[in-house]
């Protein structure tokens, strides 16, 4: 399954984040970019980014910024059984990128030898 899905079938986020709803609802909710990017752990330019569309916002910080900007209806806590559901979900799909860059490299690896 998909992470995104997973986090939305999960209720874990509520939003789908894009530049432009980013910069609207920090606004609304009177923060900064640094403070922001100071609740998030993230460097102010990170968030100058976003905002800007020069990079995207990666998905696993969906819940964060529900929760900082105020559009969060879940907990503040996560039981252990969902983080450790979530946890395994994002080890899978680490795994298959690990697989995937394998068979990518090898094949590239395999294409420069003839």
């Amino acid at each position: 399954m998909c992470i995104i899905s997973y986090l939305y079938t999960q209720n874990l986020c509520n939003m789908q984040w894009n530049k432009e709803t980013l910069r609207e609802t920090r606004l609304k909710a009177k923060l900064s970019q640094t403070a922001l990017a100071n609740e998030l752990g993230v460097h102010f330019r990170t968030v100058q980014n976003w905002e800007k569309g020069i990079t995207p916002i990666p998905i696993t910080v969906n819940p964060a910024l529900d929760k900082i900007l105020g559009v969060s209806d879940t907990p503040d806590y996560v039981s252990r059984e969902e983080y450790n559901r979530v946890v395994a979900a994002l080890d899978a799909s680490t795994e298959l990128n690990k697989k995937l860059t394998d068979i990518i490299q090898s094949g590239i690896r395999g294409e420069s030898k003839n």
